[in-house]
């Protein structure tokens, strides 16, 4: 399943650095996640043979954190990272 997303980077720090936020899910009949912020941090490892990278996402409230819950946000982030480090292990080849 697909999920359209409009997202605003706040922050671009290469090569450790990402923070942004989904934009425009608080509208009513919006269909996904509330707002929320992100950042991911990415660390060098064994002399940047490989990196590890750290997810905190940050809801408005409580409520909006339940919400997300609701509709699988956790699944829909797994399945994106899963994909992702394919993606990774690909290009390494």
């Amino acid at each position: 399943q697909e999920f359209a997303m409009e997202l605003e980077f706040l922050e671009v720090v290469p090569p450790e650095r990402l923070v942004w936020q989904n934009v425009g899910h608080d509208a009513p009949g919006a269909v996904g996640p509330h707002n929320n912020h992100m950042t991911v941090t990415l660390e060098a490892l064994d002399g940047g043979a490989r990196t590890r990278w750290h997810l905190v996402t940050r809801f408005k409230s409580l409520a909006d954190r339940q919400a997300a819950g609701a509709i699988g946000f956790a699944a829909v982030l797994e399945e994106g990272t899963e994909k992702f480090a394919d993606v990774l292990r690909e290009l390494a080849r």
